[in-house]
């Protein structure tokens, strides 16, 4: 009797044991699901900010997700008709303050203008309206440390199927991704390849340590 009680003692052990392992496995394979995140957190960039009117902020950073160190983002949306040229002046502008500057190709596709998307499509743009700026639009800026901004504006469709959906011409969607200069996520290579090819940004310097030329 006394070893039959053992016996089951061990057994039931085991068994909570192996339940244990199995929750843990299957607990670390569940997809990452990122949760907004609708307040600055203490270590985010200063450089990232918004307009006041913005709504549906999101920031992401190390602290709070799953992002490599130095890398950080800004999402929002904003009520501004097309061509959204309130909100774009807004970014533009402090970020020319702050001494940063606009590439006039895509930083990983350095032979494609901004006026093309950065793999060779052409940016889409609404039915029916005149003029140059797309729906959507993505480009990419520098600081005179190398560090890089990627921003990309888009207006939402009015439903959750884009393909069966028109976009709102009122309601714009902006996603900035800020990369550090010592983010794991490195784009010294990147910077020092667009420099080579477009040294007429860069006060004709091709090193990709020296400062931008204003």
């Amino acid at each position: 009797m006394k070893k039959t009680i053992e016996y089951t003692i061990v057994l039931t052990v085991l068994i909570f044991v192996c339940y244990v392992v199995v929750i843990r496995r299957h607990s670390s394979r569940r997809p990452y699901v990122h949760k907004p995140n609708p307040i600055r957190p203490v270590d985010f960039p200063e450089i990232l900010v918004a307009p006041e009117s913005a709504v549906s902020l999101d920031h992401s950073s190390p602290s709070n997700s799953r992002r490599a160190a130095s890398t950080y983002s800004l999402s929002f949306t904003i009520h501004d008709p097309y061509p959204s040229e309130n909100t774009r002046n807004f970014i533009n502008e402090h970020l020319i303050s702050k001494g940063w500057f606009c590439l006039k190709y895509h930083l990983l596709n350095p032979d494609t203008p901004l006026s093309v998307g950065p793999f060779g499509s052409d940016w889409p743009r609404p039915k029916g309206k005149e003029g140059e700026w797309p729906i959507s639009w993505m480009e990419d800026w520098l600081s005179k440390n190398n560090e890089s901004i990627s921003i990309f504006y888009r207006y939402v469709p009015l439903k959750h199927e884009p393909e069966l959906s028109e976009p709102d011409l009122n309601r714009l969607s902006v996603h900035l991704s800020y990369i550090g200069q010592d983010s794991q996520a490195k784009r010294g290579p990147w910077i020092s390849q667009y420099k080579k090819l477009h040294p007429e940004e860069f006060g004709g310097s091709i090193d990709a340590n020296k400062p931008h030329s204003e």
